[in-house]
C-alpha cells in the first residue's frame, strides 16, 4: 500500500495523545478529565460492586463475581466503544490477540468475529487472527478483557473487494498511528523494538493499527482491587523536597493529605527570636484511584518558595498540623558538595536503609538523584505511597531529583502520576510534559535529566543546546537505559546521544535498568579513551537488589558487580575533582575512585 513511516516527533505527539485518551478511561485519574464511554461504564460497574461486595470479596473478584454487575448496556459499551474508526469502503477487520491470553475477549464471538487458522508472530508472542466483514461506516471494537492481559490485541484492516483503497478516519483514541502490515512493523508504541517477524500472506500490505500494552488496564476488574499499606490521613505526610527553579533561591515543598489546603511557614533557621514567619500557600491536586479500597482519593500539595538566600539553612512547617523540618539552599558559588545516586528503587523498603547508610557517612548531602524505575507500576498510587514512606527520614530535608524510568511510565500509559508527585523544572524539550526531561545546575556541576521513555532523537537538540551553553566544570547525565551493559542494547541512545556526550565531554552518565553495578573505563566513540579528559565514564547501579547474574565482565568495564546487591553511590564534587563511593546498606564499599580535571 506504500504507507509512509512517520517521524519521531509525530510518534511522540501521537503517543502522547493516545496515552491521554487512554488514561482518562482508567480507574485512576488526576484532576478532572472528560469521561469516555468506557470510563462511564467502569464507574457504573465499580459503584455497583462497591455497594454490594465487601472489601475481601472485591480483592478476590473473578469473572463470575463481576458478571452480575455488568448490565446489557455496559456490555454493549465494553464490546463496541473501546476502539473506533470509520472505513470508506467495505472492509475485513482482523483482531490479532495473544494466543496465551487465558480467555478471549467476550465480544469477539458475540459480535460475529470468527477465529481463523492464521497466525502472526514476533520474538515474544504468537497472535491468533479473528476476522469479521464490515460495511463502510463506523466500526467499533471492544476491550482487551477484564484481566489486564498485557500483550494487548492489535488490529489490521483490509478491503473486501480487490482494488478498493481503504481510508480510515475518525479514530478513537485520537491520532491513531497507521503502519503497513509487514515483517518489521511494530505493534506497541511502548515497545517499538518488538517487531513482527512472521506475517500471514493474506494480511501483508493491509493497514496495521498499533496500540499500547497499557490499554489492557482500562477495563481491569479481575485482580484489580488493591489496598495501600500507607493510607493518607488528616495530617500531612510524604513530605518531599524538589527544585522547580534555581536551587540557590527556590525550594519546592510537597506533601500528601486527605484534604487540600494548609500553609507552609518558613524563615531562616536560628532566627526564632526575631524573624517573622513567611507564609506560602500550596497548589493542591486530587489523586483519585477507585481501585484503592482504603484510600480512594487524596491530594498532592506543592508550595513553591522563591526569593531565598543562597547557601542558607531554613526552617519550615506545614500548618496547621505543625509538620516541621529544615532545608538548605544551594551555595551561590562553587563550593564542594556531595550528592547521592540511586536507581531502580521500585518502592522497595531497602531504599530507606540505603539512604540511612548514605547519611551515616555523609550527613549533609545536597540532594539525591534516582535514575529511573522509582516504583514498580507508575500508575499505581499505592506504589508511590510505599516509596515515600520508605524514604520519609530523608525527603523532608534533602531534595530528590529523579529521571524517568520505563516502570514510572509503564506500558505507554503516560507518566501523569510521576509528574504529579514531583515539582521539577519546566526547562525540558518542547512537546514533553513538565518534569519528564529537565536540567539544573548545583555548584560547579550541570545535571541533564533526559527521558528515555520519550522519543530519543527529538531530545538530542535540547541536550546539545544545554551542553553548548554550560558553564559548569562537571557534567552529569542521569538516564534510565544504559548505553553500555552486557545484557541490554539501546541503539537509539547510542546513535543520538552518545556523539553529543563525546563532542561536549560529558563526564559521567548515571544509568540503571539492568539491576547490577558497572563502571566503564573512560569511553569515546565506543572505544576506551586514554584518560577521563578524553572520555566519559558510564555507570550503572541498582537499589532494589536481585539475584546474581551470570554475565562475564565486559571488556569496557573497569568494575563489574553482577551480584545484585542494593547500593547507594555518593559523589563528592568540587571544581577540580570528583570522588565516587558505592556502598551497601551496611557500609561495605564496592567501588571507589577519583576523577580530576
Amino acid at each position: 500500500m506504500g504507507l509512509l513511516p512517520i517521524t519521531g516527533k509525530e510518534i511522540l505527539m501521537r503517543r502522547n495523545n493516545l496515552s491521554l485518551a487512554v488514561f482518562i478511561g482508567c480507574a485512576c485519574c488526576i484532576g478532572a478529565f472528560a469521561e469516555t464511554p468506557i470510563q462511564n461504564a467502569m464507574s457504573r460497574v465499580l459503584t455497583r460492586m462497591g455497594d454490594a461486595l465487601t472489601e475481601e470479596q472485591l480483592m478476590k473478584a473473578d469473572a463470575a463475581t463481576i458478571a452480575p454487575f455488568i448490565t446489557d448496556e455496559d456490555r454493549r459499551v465494553f464490546a463496541t466503544q473501546y476502539w473506533r474508526f470509520n472505513a470508506n469502503v467495505p472492509v475485513v477487520v482482523s483482531v490479532l490477540r495473544d494466543e496465551k491470553q487465558p480467555v478471549a475477549p467476550f465480544w469477539l464471538e458475540e459480535t460475529g468475529f470468527k477465529k481463523t487458522d492464521l497466525r502472526a508472530r514476533n520474538e515474544e508472542y504468537t497472535y491468533e487472527v479473528w476476522q469479521k466483514a464490515f460495511e463502510a461506516g463506523c466500526i467499533g471494537l471492544g476491550i482487551n478483557g477484564f484481566d489486564k492481559h498485557r500483550p494487548h490485541y492489535f488490529v489490521v484492516v483490509g478491503p473486501q473487494r480487490p482494488g478498493d483503497k481503504v481510508e480510515l478516519t475518525h479514530f478513537f483514541p485520537v491520532d491513531q498511528t497507521i503502519f503497513e502490515m509487514k515483517a518489521g512493523s511494530y505493534t506497541y508504541h511502548d515497545w517499538p523494538d518488538l517487531v513482527l517477524t512472521d506475517v500471514p500472506d493474506e494480511l501483508k500490505g493491509q493497514i496495521l493499527l498499533p496500540t499500547i500494552r497499557g490499554r489492557a488496564r482500562e477495563a481491569h476488574l479481575i485482580g484489580a482491587f488493591r489496598k495501600t499499606p500507607y493510607p493518607s490521613t488528616k495530617t500531612p505526610d510524604h513530605v518531599l523536597l524538589t527544585w522547580n527553579g534555581d536551587p540557590r533561591t527556590t525550594q519546592a515543598i510537597q506533601w500528601r493529605c486527605q484534604s487540600p489546603g494548609g500553609t507552609v511557614r518558613y524563615r531562616e533557621a536560628g532566627t526564632e527570636n526575631n524573624a517573622p514567619w513567611i507564609e506560602a500557600k500550596p497548589a493542591c491536586r486530587p489523586l483519585v484511584d477507585r481501585l484503592i479500597l482504603n484510600d480512594r482519593e487524596t491530594y498532592r500539595c506543592t508550595a513553591a518558595l522563591e526569593g531565598l538566600k543562597p547557601g542558607t539553612r531554613y526552617a519550615y512547617s506545614i500548618e496547621p498540623a505543625g509538620v516541621a523540618a529544615e532545608f538548605t539552599t544551594a551555595p551561590a558559588g562553587n563550593e564542594p558538595f556531595t550528592f547521592f545516586w540511586l536507581s531502580d528503587t521500585h518502592n522497595n523498603p531497602v531504599t530507606g536503609e540505603l539512604l540511612a547508610a548514605g547519611l551515616a557517612r555523609y550527613p549533609k548531602p545536597a540532594f539525591c538523584t534516582i535514575s529511573g524505575d522509582l516504583v514498580g507500576t507508575g500508575q499505581h498510587r499505592d506504589d508511590w505511597d510505599c516509596l515515600f514512606n520508605h524514604a520519609a527520614a530523608f525527603t523532608p530535608s534533602f531534595p530528590v531529583m529523579p529521571s524517568m524510568g520505563n516502570h514510572d511510565n509503564i506500558d505507554g500509559m503516560g507518566p501523569e502520576l510521576y509528574c504529579a508527585m514531583f515539582a521539577l523544572p519546566a526547562n525540558g524539550p518542547g512537546g514533553l510534559e513538565t518534569g519528564r526531561a529537565y536540567h539544573f545546575q548545583y555548584g560547579d556541576a550541570l545535571f541533564l535529566m533526559p527521558d528515555v521513555t520519550a522519543p530519543v532523537e527529538m531530545q538530542a537538540p535540547w541536550i546539545e543546546r544545554q551542553l553548548q551553553e554550560k558553564t559548569a566544570a562537571w557534567t552529569f547525565a542521569v538516564l534510565h537505559f544504559p548505553p553500555y551493559a552486557p545484557d541490554d542494547e539501546n541503539p537509539e541512545i547510542v546513535e543520538h546521544w552518545l556523539p553529543l556526550f563525546d563532542q561536549y565531554h560529558v563526564d559521567f552518565v548515571l544509568t540503571g535498568h539492568v539491576h547490577h553495578y558497572l563502571r566503564t573505563y573512560p569511553m569515546n566513540a565506543g572505544k576506551r579513551a586514554e584518560s577521563t579528559r578524553d572520555g566519559t565514564i558510564y555507570c550503572i547501579t541498582v537499589s532494589v537488589g536481585g539475584g546474581p547474574q551470570a554475565f562475564p565482565k565486559p571488556e569496557y568495564a573497569a568494575v563489574f558487580d553482577a551480584s545484585g546487591t542494593p547500593l547507594v553511590v555518593a559523589f563528592e564534587v568540587n571544581s577540580k575533582t570528583v570522588t565516587s563511593r558505592a556502598f551497601d546498606k551496611d557500609g561495605h564499599i564496592v567501588d571507589e575512585y577519583t576523577v580530576s580535571k
